[in-house]
């Protein structure tokens, strides 16, 4: 639940911009960039992300690039809180804790995806 609280409030974040009853175009590129690099620096290595030249186009898809599994950034409550249950409840299986991590990596990816789809700034006038 702690992962939910961090991922949605960044997509909630963006989305306050959409409620702003000022004119917010000239700004909703750089807010999208933004976002899009803080979903990615979630699971994807910053290298990658630093030199991207146009994050619309990066390939958060190519795994050759993924951080790995277990540096997966779930937002700091999350992460406290997975520590907690992992040291404190000996059944936990590694397997379960790396569920975890991949189904937030698998997030953060389709959130990108999904962001990379709607927001296209090509002009053709």
């Amino acid at each position: 639940m702690m992962f939910v609280d961090y991922a949605l409030g960044l997509l909630n974040d963006f989305n306050v911009l959409f409620q702003s009853k000022s004119p917010i175009f000239y700004k909703l590129k750089t807010e999208i960039l933004k976002l899009i690099a803080t979903l990615a620096i979630n699971y994807v290595d910053g290298t990658y992300i630093r030199n991207c030249t146009d994050l619309l186009a990066l390939d958060v898809t190519d795994e050759s690039h993924y951080v790995d599994v277990q540096k997966v950034y779930l937002g700091y409550t999350a992460e406290e809180e997975l520590a907690s249950l992992v040291s404190s409840s000996p059944d936990i299986s590694q397997l379960e804790v790396r569920k975890i991590y991949i189904t937030a990596r698998d997030f953060y990816k389709e959130a990108i995806i999904r962001i990379q789809r709607r927001f296209t700034f090509e002009c053709d006038f």
